[in-house]
């Protein structure tokens, strides 16, 4: 299977696949020919955060970031929380002023 996806302006093929003996993670990035693979065996999940995790690489390298594996890693896992928790209780419709004062 592959797809495209548009990273910084740089159109990226996703490609999912087989891991051969050589791989080491569960996906990769590859800035120079915009491509990222990701291992097929992962769960929808897994994929869906993996795919994550390596569009971080992306943009760490297009944007001359320089991250670290454990910046990216530590990125993933913050915007991960978004998924995990509802909008509603991270982005409250409307928050109290009961009891805040304007005096400082």
């Amino acid at each position: 299977m592959m797809t495209t996806i548009e990273i910084l302006g740089r159109k990226n093929i996703i490609t999912y696949g087989e891991r051969s003996p050589a791989d080491v993670g569960m996906g990769r990035a590859n800035s120079g020919e915009d491509k990222i693979w990701i291992w097929n065996g992962l769960s929808h999940d897994g994929k869906r955060e993996t795919l994550l995790h390596e569009i971080l690489h992306q943009i760490s390298e297009y944007a001359d970031l320089d991250l670290t594996e454990q910046q990216v890693s530590i990125l993933g896992i913050a915007l991960n929380l978004l998924k995990m928790n509802p909008q509603e209780t991270i982005i409250p419709e409307s928050i109290s002023t009961e009891g805040v004062s304007d005096e400082t």
